[in-house]
């Protein structure tokens, strides 16, 4: 998160011209970063192919409600604060707006230097909510995420292995990135439960000898969704369910299941489709050989700046020198929380 004013950025979403143009103007005084949108079309590609620190929205627009882009948020989950602009004194809209997860309101007609201290507070709160999602409070739910693991080595003895050696490369990133100890800690858990949607999958999907076919293929897909359902429903993994959603995004904007580009896929989840793929390239699958290390390296690079992040490849690939790169475990018991 950011420090200063300046290096916010926001997504403002009005139709109404003059409304736009006085928050504009505030938002230039104050040296606030943003973008402007008046349609939900329009602001749904910005929120696809952007990262975002603060949306505000008029709750009318021409092609829908900014609710339709709340829910939007929430269904991808995105953590960004909302806010609400409105001019209706209709009690059950906020209501409504609220319960959706709205974090604030401004109402028209709005004092334009009220606009700073909105933003900022709701920055700083979103910054809180993350300082406690930390390591020490989700340990407690260690003993059920290994349980859950052990549940999906059951059902599928390749996926926990992988989940494991995944780990190891995402801890290899987390170092060369010297990402701090909470991002280091939703990266593991995100590495080690990134598939655990798998459990809701047909045995007949898992366990097929040979390529899915198409409708199976989209049943498969349902697993990111399925898993981040499963970890979302503990309050302390919210962005650890946000990287599972979302680590088969393209950076080109080809994947699934929100079509996300850019640096509008949440950051950890594009490391992690790095590690992901690598570790399922040099994995032997029942559909598939195995391939060299060398050769997913290949296949990493080529896909930078398409399926990868590119600045992400430029790092993996450094830690593919590293001596311990190739000594992955095989037991959750060596993971180290």
């Amino acid at each position: 998160m950011h420090s200063s004013n300046h290096a916010y950025n926001i997504l403002l979403v009005e139709d109404e011209r003059v409304t736009r143009k006085a928050i504009s103007r505030s938002f230039d005084k104050y040296n606030f970063k943003y973008v402007a949108a008046e349609t939900v079309k329009e602001a749904t590609d910005f929120l696809k192919s952007r990262s975002f620190d603060v949306v505000m929205s008029d709750v009318r627009l021409p092609d829908g409600t900014g609710l339709d882009l709340l829910d939007m948020l929430n269904n991808s989950l995105m953590d960004v604060p909302f806010i609400v602009i409105t001019a209706s004194e209709d009690k059950n809209l906020m209501q409504q707006a609220l319960s959706m997860g709205a974090a604030d309101f401004l109402s028209k007609p709005f004092n334009l230097s009220n606009i700073p201290t909105i933003i900022n507070r709701n920055i700083k709160r979103r910054m809180i909510s993350h300082s406690k999602n930390n390591k020490k409070n989700v340990s407690v739910l260690l003993k059920a995420i290994k349980a859950l693991i052990s549940a999906l080595e059951a059902k599928d003895k390749y996926t926990s292995g992988h989940s494991i050696r995944v780990a190891h490369y995402g801890n290899l990133m987390a170092d060369s990135l010297n990402l701090n100890e909470n991002d280091r800690f939703t990266l593991q858990l995100s590495s080690l439960l990134h598939d655990i949607g798998k459990i809701g999958l047909p045995d007949a999907i898992l366990n097929k000898k040979s390529s899915l076919l198409a409708d199976e293929y989209h049943e498969a897909k349902e697993h990111v969704i399925i898993g981040s359902k499963i970890v979302g429903n503990i309050d302390e993994l919210h962005d650890v369910a946000a990287i599972i959603r979302h680590h088969h995004e393209r950076y080109d904007g080809g994947g699934y299941p929100d079509g996300l580009r850019g640096e509008a896929i949440p950051f950890l989840a594009r490391v992690l489709s790095i590690v992901d793929s690598f570790e399922a390239i040099v994995s032997r699958r029942n559909y598939s050989e195995a391939q060299s290390q060398s050769d997913a390296i290949k296949e990493i690079e080529k896909n930078a700046g398409t399926q990868f992040d590119p600045l992400l490849v430029r790092t993996f690939l450094e830690i593919t020198k590293r001596p311990e790169f190739s000594k992955a475990s095989e037991h959750l018991s060596d993971i180290d929380f």
